[in-house]
């Protein structure tokens, strides 16, 4: 993906990246992307990797825009709304997802949303490729964030999910200080689960007849740790200690997903 303009070079990850992030920008750089000004220093704690995470950076954007080697992941625009809405009424995506909300929810989520969630776009060769959210639980006994994804099937099986789940995994852990995250695919969706494990989350456990869609279904639970991510964490501190403000640069690690299937939440 070449440089977006307007984007300036962020944070992101040094190599060995996640599993699945298959590379990085022209520029050597990947990961968070935001506006120099609200770029600081390091958040307080977030070398000490096993504890729960920092609070939030207070100028952590809520709606980032997350630049990957093959994804842009960006607040969404009301012209947007149309393109996610044909991608939800695709049938490979609307098999796990039912029958796509009215337009005006979609607008409103991509547009504004609740306290601590947010819908954003994917992008990919240019193009409106799917949709990823994360809400945010902040109680603090059980502060954790949930990822949901959709991709069209025009894009599947690339890599593409696995890396835009990244993307977003790392910015809730680095930015908004979360030490857990969660995603949660139905059991029978097989490529979508293949793909958040390439992303480094670990199946927690069955949840016995969690959906309907004219019959119960089960769904599997599945987390993401802080700990266990912890080395690329340290490593990405000692990296913006050394050089503030710098990216630490990175070779690209190709992993396509398996052929067929989108990644969704079912």
């Amino acid at each position: 993906m070449s440089a977006t303009p307007g984007i300036l070079p962020g944070r992101g990850f040094p190599e060995p990246a996640w599993p699945g992030i298959p590379g990085r920008d022209a520029d050597g750089t990947a990961g968070v992307r935001q506006p120099a000004d609200q770029r600081g220093a390091p958040s307080a704690g977030v070398a000490s990797v096993g504890a729960p995470g920092p609070p939030p950076r207070p100028r952590a954007p809520a709606r980032p825009v997350l630049a990957g080697g093959r994804v842009l992941i960006r607040p969404g625009q009301p012209q947007d709304v149309a393109a996610l809405q044909a991608i939800l009424a695709e049938p490979e995506v609307a098999a796990w997802w039912g029958d796509p909300e009215p337009a005006a929810e979609t607008e409103a989520k991509l547009l504004g949303g609740g306290p601590g969630e947010a819908l954003l776009v994917i992008e990919a060769d240019g193009q409106v490729a799917g949709g990823i959210e994360y809400s945010e639980e902040n109680e603090p006994m059980y502060r954790h964030a949930g990822i949901d994804i959709y991709l069209s099937s025009r894009f599947s099986g690339r890599g593409l999910g696995t890396e835009a789940v990244t993307l977003l995994a790392a910015f809730l852990m680095r930015e908004r200080g979360h030490h857990r995250l969660t995603i949660d695919p139905a059991a029978a969706n097989l490529p979508a689960i293949r793909c958040y494990e390439k992303a480094g989350f670990r199946r927690v456990g069955v949840m016995r007849e969690r959906g309907r869609d004219g019959r119960f279904h089960d769904g599997l639970l599945m987390d993401l740790l802080r700990s266990d991510v912890a080395d690329l964490l340290r490593a990405d501190v000692a990296a913006e200690a050394a050089a503030p403000g710098s990216t630490a640069p990175g070779r690209a690690a190709a992993g396509p997903d398996p052929a067929g299937g989108s990644p969704g939440r079912g």
